[in-house]
């Protein structure tokens, strides 16, 4: 989705720029007509009369070359101003687009990509390459100024790998590692469909993830280009699978805000643990139901309270890789606790999340939420004295325990009683 977004925003702020030129000259040239019709009244200077004309004939004439410098771009020259546009993004962003068949209209703001490839090899923030069948986009001319409106916007047939590392970047990311549109821009109505990527990179423990995540459907109205990934989560209906276990993802408004539903069967816990980090990352084989229910209201500042439920089943424990010998240590509280309920139990929580960290941000990692879902299961576990992220703690608690063992077994049988 980084890659489309900054592709989207190049194309919009090609077509929207000559626009915003023409109105630009015409207003010109009225403002200059005017001031020569009302200073004539009053003067009976004939110079003067004379270059207010002219200056509005000049920026009339202009305008006039600009729309029909766009008539034959339109007509003659559409698909390679496009391919000029798209080399602009590898130029900005990295971003190499390599597409067989390029169509639409300048006049009508509608753009279709077709049989594309976007590559971007290597990058300090996400990699990717990946092959799309379809991106179409339909510009409303009118949104000049301001945020431009797009009323439609489908992405299909879109297949690859995405890579993104943060084990060594700040939670969140820095500003200026925000990539940002050429334009911002809303989309009124964005469709993606049939997508199959490979998801991988380092979860909060600095360990590696590969995960591989089909789509059959997104649907989000409106998408913005500021807070994209906030809109796909919390304002969209979709439908797919996340390493083979089904996921379905549903949005309904409420009242001043939203309601959001997400919901996974039988997803393989190795897989969800490696990307969430933490104490998830020491379940090594079975599955977990996911159940996650949220509502909120839209506001200045979005806070999203999430209810999570968690049910695992077939669980077994194993610590990570890279994992100390103390904290290994503490992983025998957490296996007779899995034990006690024969590998399937369920695990509640909550957490919160605000829209603000999702600002120009393009994945769960950047955004912080997989180290969040990490965290909140960690506060949950630790609730009944399982704390692998404090392991000296939890081992001292235990060597304690070890020694009132002892020294009760110490004592002469008498002094025991009493």
């Amino acid at each position: 989705m980084e890659a489309i977004a900054l592709i989207i925003g190049e194309l919009i702020f090609a077509i929207l720029a000559p626009f915003i030129a023409i109105v630009v000259e015409a207003v010109g040239a009225a403002i200059s007509a005017l001031i020569g019709l009302l200073s004539g009244k009053r003067s009976e200077n004939p110079v003067f009369l004379r270059i207010t004309r002219l200056i509005a004939m000049a920026l009339a004439a202009l305008a006039g070359v600009v729309f029909a410098c766009i008539l034959v771009i339109n007509f003659f020259f559409f698909e390679d101003s496009a391919r000029f546009v798209l080399g602009k993004v590898e130029t900005r962003a990295g971003i190499a687009t390599e597409c067989e068949d390029i169509g639409g209209s300048l006049l009508f703001g509608r753009v279709d990509l077709r049989n594309c490839s976007i590559r971007r090899p290597v990058h300090p923030s996400s990699s990717f390459e990946l092959d799309v069948g379809e991106v179409s986009i339909d510009l409303r001319i009118t949104s000049l100024l301001g945020t431009a409106t797009l009323d439609t916007a489908r992405v299909v047939g879109l297949s690859g790998w995405v890579r993104a590392d943060r084990s060594q970047a700040p939670e969140g990311g820095a500003d200026g590692d925000r990539e940002r549109p050429r334009r911002e821009f809303e989309v009124i109505d964005l469709q993606i469909a049939d997508a199959r990527v490979s998801l991988s990179g380092s979860n909060p423990d600095g360990n590696r993830f590969d995960v591989p995540i089909e789509i059959e459907r997104v649907e989000v109205r409106p998408l913005r280009s500021r807070f994209a990934l906030f809109d796909i989560l919390f304002r969209s209906n979709a439908s797919g699978s996340l390493a083979g276990a089904p996921v379905t993802l549903s949005s309904s408004e409420v009242p001043d805000g939203r309601r959001t539903e997400w919901r996974a069967d039988k997803v393989p816990i190795a897989s969800f643990g490696s990307m969430t980090g933490g104490i998830l990352s020491w379940f090594s084989s079975g599955y977990v139901d996911v159940y996650v229910d949220d509502e909120w209201q839209r506001s200045d500042a979005t806070a999203i309270n999430m209810d999570w439920n968690l049910r695992f089943s077939d669980i077994e424990v194993a610590p990570p890789p890279g994992t100390g010998r103390v904290t290994r240590f503490v992983t025998a509280p957490l296996t007779r606790y899995v034990n006690s309920f024969d590998g399937d139990f369920p695990l509640e929580f909550e957490m919160v999340l605000n829209e603000d960290q999702f600002l120009y941000q393009s994945s769960l990692a950047a955004a912080g939420v997989w180290s969040a879902i990490g965290e909140a299961a960690n506060n949950a576990l630790s609730v009944i004295g399982i704390n692998l992220e404090s392991p000296e703690k939890t081992g001292d608690s235990l060597k304690e325990g070890m020694k009132s063992i002892l020294e009760r077994a110490r004592k002469p049988k008498g002094q025991d009683e009493n």
